[in-house]
């Protein structure tokens, strides 16, 4: 394997830096908003103390591991910080603990700087000795310096701190400023966003947003540069790539890792090439979706299970109807389902409509509904990716029965149900005329004729297209 080119989907954190920088999208400002408050930490007394909000996949890891690369090659930032990167899955359950694993993390990184021994000889000490040691140390040793710390996943962390290591820790970090801090977390919790709580308040949130479609069709002709993947790079400026990035994005969503998944499988046409890495990359995801579902309440979870079995954006009265629940009780609890990043709302007049942010939050409700049946999100992935007559000849080709299932059920859907792709492209279209986005539209009426071929598609793309003055395109 050449690691130089490889993207660790699940490690980011081992790609190569000059490869993370490569395909980087959508939050180079955020991360030099990030750079600059990180420089004010490191120059002045005013220490930043930030937190990344996205749920997995969501490119968390990556950012961080950009911001290590860039500070190191700064020369003021790299003779100014010194930077403890906290492994994410070492556990940590008192205020000790995580003292020494900060200064594990400088030895590991500045050996000329820190000793190793000097852990060793602590461990003759009494526990409450050694506390005061490190805090000691670490307030000597950046005296004219300053941490950065990196903690991913600071949920976890803060469960096994408890409440005693969470107020240990924020009282060492307001009395000896010498730390400025970049912490993730999948979701906003109870530890930094409860009144109550020592770090209440303490933090400044910085939600990661999913990738538009337009930057994922960018990310995806970045990895394609990297890998010299020419027919990637062509296909994705066709119409027929572009609304298959599209379709994708309706599935599936602006989770990052799912087009690196997929960048290597969106050219192909076998369907044993493609389903194959879909379905894995479905049953990878399902643990995580189930268990951000088990953070709801009861009413939360309803909320969101219904949103799964709906295929457009939904107003609160007929959530509420559904639900035989209050109209003003389901507003409250929708906005705090925004809030907490499941649900986007989009107005319509005086009226908010909501849907899921993540599409494949469909994942955890169709695995307990569906049993062995054929997965809507797999059925409806081949309704996109094949015209109804391709169906059926990939049917006969079909290599396994649960491949046949799959087939079967789209060429099904496909004859009982409006055609998915030309739906999701029809939506695109309107959503871009009625935002006054004319090229968008344009795009969107160029992939619509393709995949129809028909002369009123192609007449409705010539008339807009003489409405924005481009004549020549136009005949």
């Amino acid at each position: 394997m050449n690691t130089t080119n490889f993207i660790w989907r699940f490690t980011p954190s081992r790609t190569d830096p000059v490869l993370l920088e490569a395909i980087f999208v959508q939050r180079e400002a955020l991360l030099t908003n990030v750079l600059e408050r990180v420089n004010e930490s490191a120059t002045t007394g005013n220490k930043h103390q930030m937190l990344l909000i996205g749920p997995r996949g969501f490119g968390k890891t990556h950012f961080v591991s950009l911001l290590w690369h860039r500070v190191i090659q700064n020369p003021t930032l790299s003779r100014m910080l010194r930077i403890a990167w906290l492994n994410e899955d070492e556990t940590t359950t008192s205020f000790i603990q995580l003292l020494m694993r900060i200064y594990r993390a400088l030895v590991e990184t500045y050996p000329e700087d820190f000793s190793s021994e000097l852990i060793e000889d602590l461990f003759a000490l009494p526990p409450a000795e050694i506390e005061q040691e490190l805090k000691t140390i670490l307030i000597e040793a950046f005296a004219d310096k300053t941490i950065l710390l990196i903690v991913e996943n600071l949920d976890a962390l803060f469960d096994g701190l408890g409440d005693l290591g969470q107020k240990k820790w924020r009282s060492f970090l307001q009395e000896h400023p010498i730390t400025c801090t970049v912490a993730t977390t999948q979701k906003l919790f109870a530890g930094v966003s409860r009144r109550q709580s020592p770090f209440f308040g303490f933090f400044d949130p910085m939600h990661l947003k999913p990738l538009s479609v337009d930057e994922a069709r960018q990310l995806l002709h970045k990895i394609a540069e990297q890998s010299d993947d020419k027919d990637l790079q062509q296909y994705i400026r066709t119409p027929e790539g572009r609304s298959r990035v599209r379709t994708l994005h309706h599935l599936a969503g602006g989770n990052h890792r799912i087009y690196i998944v997929l960048s290597d499988f969106i050219t192909r046409d076998s369907l044993d090439e493609l389903v194959g890495p879909f379905e894995k990359m479905l049953d990878e995801l399902t643990p995580f979706y189930q268990e951000r579902m088990r953070w709801l309440s009861p009413q939360q979870r309803q909320i969101v299970e219904f949103l799964c079995t709906r295929t457009a954006p939904c107003p609160a009265k007929v959530i509420a109807r559904h639900l035989f629940a209050a109209e003003n009780t389901m507003g409250g609890q929708l906005k705090k389902l925004r809030d907490l990043g499941y649900v986007t709302s989009t107005s319509r007049g005086r009226e908010s409509l909501y849907e899921l942010t993540e599409p494949l939050m469909r994942l955890s409700y169709e695995v307990k509904k569906n049993r062995r049946e054929p997965m809507r999100l797999i059925v409806d992935f081949l309704r996109i990716w094949y015209r109804p007559v391709e169906l059926t000849e990939q049917l006969q080709q079909a290599s396994n029965d649960t491949l046949r299932a799959h087939i079967s059920a789209a060429i099904d859907k496909a004859e009982t149900s409006d055609d998915l792709l030309l739906q999701v492209i029809q939506d695109a279209i309107d959503m871009a005329k009625s935002e006054s986005q004319f090229e968008e539209a344009i795009e969107a009426l160029e992939e619509k004729a393709h995949a129809v071929n028909t002369p009123s598609a192609w007449f409705e793309l010539a008339f807009s297209l003489d409405d924005v003055k481009r004549y020549d395109d136009a005949i």
